[in-house]
């Protein structure tokens, strides 16, 4: 599998949502989406429609694990070269 760096410009959350879920914009264009259930994080890069199979998906926690930290879905990323970047000095980050 070929890991190409991606940088995350925007991630929204959903904070009642469960399990947890963010969805965001890449500097590429390409929309990300992440969910965290049954203790596996699950990374979807993509353009238009989302795939049916995660484009990274690695165990994490337990079978009925579906609540993470947002810095440790951001560094378990890391390894697949996703960052998040920094416009300004401000993280992009926003929640509904």
């Amino acid at each position: 599998m070929k890991i190409i760096e991606q940088k995350i410009l925007s991630l929204t959350s959903q904070e009642t949502v469960f399990p947890v879920q963010y969805e965001g914009t890449l500097a590429s264009g390409k929309q990300i989406y992440l969910r965290y259930r049954g203790g596996y994080l699950s990374t979807y890069v993509y353009q238009d429609v989302l795939p049916e199979n995660p484009t990274y998906h690695e165990k994490l926690g337990d079978t009925c694990d579906g609540i993470i930290e947002l810095n440790t879905v951001l560094s378990c990323i890391k390894k697949y070269k996703i960052t998040f970047w920094f416009i300004n000095k401000h993280k992009c980050l926003s929640y509904f």
